[in-house]
């Protein structure tokens, strides 16, 4: 497996590989890592020194790196870039680096690469310029056209095309996610690399899962303040009291940074967890169950619904009817028996008025909204854990892989 040991995330997002190394797995040092600014500047570079294609000015610095690399604000052709100078020395690094970035071009989370060009003692790379990084959005507040979970989304896109790769970033943190146009590394890395432990593509799970809480918070960490840490981090000592109030993002966030690497998901697995899914997904998910239990209600033989029912208390506690419309539950006693305790009839509810809206009054239909965002809203505000309490049901119960559940999973 190939690492790349430093690099930056860019939001549209990309990554910017700012790495001096490409390294094996077995490496334990994380180099020193490239501390960026804000590109905002404008203007052509003063007194520009011309290498081949590309201009810079060597006082418009935006960054230094390990082992000597200076990235410069600088021109390709009249575009503005950001151009990563390395060491004559490090050629082959550089060349391999440029190949990373070639195995990814076009893709729309990874930093787009321009040109290479070279000088009697430096290398060049000419890269896509960014406007600023995730610490601008979420602690200075700059105003970006997306939302949190759009945010959430392409980081963990780009970071599934390097896995794809066989790539390991090693270094996501809030800093290294770079927000384009377009739309201090301690604290933020996994456990295995504070005890020197071979790493794997779970160290960037763990660090994304920190970065998801970051930006889900408005800016905290979920291993506490910057000086204790790594302390916690080294325990699993965590806490996400940011996202009590979303079960979903709970669970997800859990699970990346749990302390043993083989317990967190992988990042395809990770794009697939319900906290990705619309409400339309979640509606068809509730409704499947609800099929798949009258299904299973006449196997004699099962004990899947009572471990099913077990997760009654946690949903709704005694009696979900208590949590719905008065009219709603008048609706559901005029034509079978629906028992408030029995959380297989809450989702017998949900399939039957999907199936019969149109035959629900107008001001029923008014109070459920309508189909599928406002009527899945209606039932997943009133039982927050339903979905993931479900979710995990399935999955602890070898049920993902059957037909009926296999394309949520």
């Amino acid at each position: 497996m190939c690492m790349v040991s430093a690099g930056l995330l860019v939001l549209s997002l990309h990554f910017f590989c700012l790495s001096q190394h490409c390294v094996p797995a077995s490496l334990e040092r994380v180099p020193d890592m490239l501390e960026v600014r804000k590109f905002t500047e404008k203007g052509k570079p003063k007194n520009p020194e011309l290498i081949g294609k590309i201009r810079l000015a060597s006082d418009d610095i935006l960054g230094h790196g390990s082992h000597g690399t200076v990235v410069f604000r600088g021109f390709f052709e009249n575009r503005p870039v950001a151009i990563k100078r390395l060491l004559k020395e490090f050629y082959e690094i550089a060349n391999h680096e440029v190949d990373l970035l070639l195995q990814s071009d076009n893709h729309p989370n990874i930093v787009r690469y321009f040109c290479k060009e070279e000088s009697e003692q430096f290398c060049y790379i000419a890269l896509e310029l960014c406007e600023g990084s995730l610490v601008d959005f979420v602690e200075q507040k700059v105003a970006v056209a997306l939302s949190h979970l759009d945010i959430v989304f392409q980081l963990l896109n780009g970071l599934n095309h390097l896995h794809n790769l066989n790539l390991v970033h090693r270094d996501i943190k809030p800093q290294n996610v770079l927000i384009t146009r377009q739309f201090g590394t301690q604290g933020w890395v996994a456990p295995e690399m504070l005890f020197g432990q071979r790493m794997t593509k779970f160290v960037d799970v763990f660090s994304t899962g920190c970065v998801i809480y970051y930006i889900l918070s408005g800016g905290s960490h979920p291993f506490g303040r910057s000086f204790e840490r790594e302390c916690k981090i080294r325990t699993g000592t965590y806490e996400l009291s940011c996202v009590e109030n979303n079960p979903e993002a709970l669970n997800l966030i859990a699970k990346m940074i749990s302390l043993e690497c083989s317990e967190r998901p992988t990042i395809k697995e990770v794009l697939k967890h319900p906290f990705f899914w619309s409400n339309k997904k979640k509606l068809q998910f509730l409704t499947d169950l609800s099929d798949w239990v009258e299904t299973e209600k006449f196997e004699s033989s099962s004990n899947l619904l009572s471990l099913l029912q077990k997760n009654a208390s946690q949903i709704y506690g005694a009696n979900w009817k208590t949590f719905l419309h008065e009219e709603l539950v008048e609706n559901l006693e005029q034509f079978r028996s629906y028992h408030g305790w029995r959380l297989r009839d809450l989702l017998r509810c949900i399939r039957n008025k999907k199936s019969h809206y149109s035959e629900l009054s107008i001001a029923l239909q008014q109070i459920l909204g309508p189909i599928p965002d406002e009527y899945s809203r209606y039932f997943t505000s009133r039982f927050p854990k339903l979905l993931i309490s479900l979710y995990l049901f399935i999955l602890e119960n070898n049920l993902a892989s059957t037909a009926k559940f296999e394309r949520y999973f």
